[in-house]
């Protein structure tokens, strides 16, 4: 009933670098992850859950996090969200959001969680794979 497009597919994608304004750092470069999914009701597609996350890194690692962020949009689901990120110690980057839903099917109400990642690829940081599961 309640479905969400790619929900149990993983997706390997490139993040997109930006300009680097730190010149002290020139070896850094700047990304910005983002991913998106869609979610439908009765095959109706009833919005989105974005997840977006910007760092630094060099060629190997990510070196800081700037920005965890996630965000609904759409319509007929109510919720919050609350996000979090780490470095590992080998220099993998990840962002999670936690979406806490809710939702009025025929006069029922039904609440649910999804997990949103994004995650960097160990050794090469310009890659990244973007997950949404049940949390």
């Amino acid at each position: 009933m309640l479905n969400f497009e790619s929900s149990t597919t993983v997706r390997e994608l490139e993040a997109a670098p930006q300009v680097q304004a730190r010149a002290s750092a020139a070896a850094l470069k700047t990304y910005q992850a983002k991913d998106t999914v869609t979610a439908s009701v009765l095959n109706v597609n009833v919005g989105s859950f974005t997840t977006d996350f910007k760092y630094e890194a060099n060629a190997t690692k990510v070196t800081r996090v700037l920005t965890c962020k996630g965000a609904w949009s759409g319509f007929g689901l109510t919720g919050s969200s609350s996000a979090s990120n780490y470095i590992t110690a080998g220099g993998v980057g990840a962002c999670e959001v936690i979406f806490n839903m809710s939702v009025v099917i025929k006069g029922s109400p039904i609440s649910f969680a999804k997990q949103h990642v994004i995650k960097t690829h160990s050794g090469n940081p310009g890659r990244y794979t973007a997950t949404l599961g049940n949390f």
